[in-house]
Order: C-alpha cells, then structure tokens, then sequence
C-alpha cells in the first residue's frame, strides 16, 4: 500500500498570495459536533506516523528546479487522514493518493490547484503489514534482527519496537505496529466517536509492518534507469506506471 507521499506542483501568484496568507496551522471540523476531520500545518510533519496534512508554499522554486516559478509542496498520508489508521485497508492507486491530498488542501483554502498530471513526487512510502498472530511473535522477530548489517546504512534498534535502516536514496523500516499506535495514535484517536480502538488494537496485535521510504535521488535513479534520461524531478503519472508494472510493492 502507498502511505506518505510528498508531492510538488507549480502554482500561479495569485494561489500562492491566497495560502501564504493565512495561518500556520489550519483545521477542518464539523460545526455540529466539533469532531477534527483534518489538520493542515506548513510546520514540518511528525514523522511517518502522522495523521496531518503538510502544505506549504514557495514564491521561488530554485531548490526543486523550477527557477522562480511560485511552487507548493504537499505531504500526507491519504490513508491516515482517511481512516486515521494506516495498518490494513489502505490505497495502492497512486492517482488516488495524490488526488485526495490536493483536494483537501483545495478545501482547506478555497483554491483550484493543477491537475494530477501536474504534480512531481519528491518522496513515497511503500508498505506492507504481516500478521504474526500475536505480540511475542512480533518482539521476537524485530529483536532477532538486531544483529543485522546493511552496507552503507545506518542502522537504529529499539527493543520489542522497532529497527530502521536509514540511507540517502531509501530508509527501511521494520516496526511493532501495535507499540506504534499506542505511542503515536491511540490518545488522539480516543477523542473520535467513529474510531473502534479496541476493536483496531486486537486486529493489529501481531501487525510487523515494512516500510521502504523511496526518496527523491532513488525515485530520479529508478526513472533515468528505466527511460534513459536524466530529468530534475519525476512526475507522479510516470512514477504511477513504474508502481504498477512493480505490483508485488503493494
């Protein structure tokens, strides 16, 4: 499944006064019962784990390569901000990621922004989750990797929780699901009245979740390598093929 993605488009002057304008934080909510739908931030996200919405605007694209064209960045995860969980019944249409997280932020500030074959991808996260049936499975497994070596990577252990394999092109990391959702999710998801906890912790109680970070010098890599070109950025309806043909990512 497609968790979070970071995306770029070019924007014209008049969008680009429209967001820069208003807050840094900026929140949908339903006036009747006062319940949080979404919450978009030009702050940097949390990590992979977070349910908000990352926006933010540029009046020069110098650092991605479109010169002094205005630019905005988006990241998210569609399936967090979707279901506020991102363990199993997530999305692998990569079109349908991208056209979620731009209409939110459409909503969210009142603007029409380009067309999904506008938009580049700067980073996107592949998953998979296995059921291991039960947590001393899980811990057993992630402390037996331990003692593994990846070449030019960095690695990070953390008992019965996690391990990450960081690098410049990809991260990949290996994680208790169930330890992840209680530190991260479960205290704000305890404040929604359509979110089953307890039901969500027992289907996720033996989750092991993969999770491989493609990052913008591996997504420029795979693209050169497949067309025979160098290009500045990868837009996503080219990224979307190269997801497809590769279905065994899902």
């Amino acid at each position: 499944m497609i968790d979070t993605i970071r995306i770029l488009s070019k924007i014209d002057k008049d969008t680009y006064d429209k967001i820069h304008s208003q807050s840094i934080i900026k929140k949908s909510f339903s006036a009747k019962t006062g319940q949080l739908y979404y919450e978009i931030t030009s702050d940097n996200l949390e990590g992979s784990f977070s349910s908000s919405l990352y926006c933010r605007v540029y009046d020069r694209g110098d650092k991605y390569g479109f010169g002094d064209d205005y630019v905005i960045v988006v990241e998210g995860s569609a399936h967090k901000l979707a279901f506020g969980q991102n363990a199993y019944n997530g999305f692998c249409d990569l079109e349908f990621v991208v056209l979620y997280l731009k209409n939110l932020v459409e909503n969210g500030y009142n603007v029409k922004l380009p067309d999904f074959e506008n938009w580049f991808l700067l980073r996107c996260d592949i998953a998979k989750c296995f059921d291991l049936q039960n947590q001393n499975r899980v811990c057993n497994y992630i402390n037996n990797l331990s003692n593994l070596d990846f070449p030019r990577r960095n690695l990070k252990f953390y008992i019965d929780s996690c391990i990450y394999f960081t690098g410049t092109t990809t991260t990949l990391k290996i994680y208790n699901k169930l330890l992840e959702f209680k530190t991260h999710d479960k205290t704000k998801l305890s404040k929604r009245d359509d979110f089953d906890i307890n039901e969500h912790e027992k289907k996720i109680d033996g989750f092991v979740r993969f999770e491989i970070e493609i990052k913008k010098k591996k997504l420029l890599s795979i693209y050169e390598k497949l067309n025979k070109c160098i290009v500045k950025n990868v837009r996503c309806c080219d990224f979307e093929k190269i997801y497809t043909i590769n279905d065994d990512w899902d």
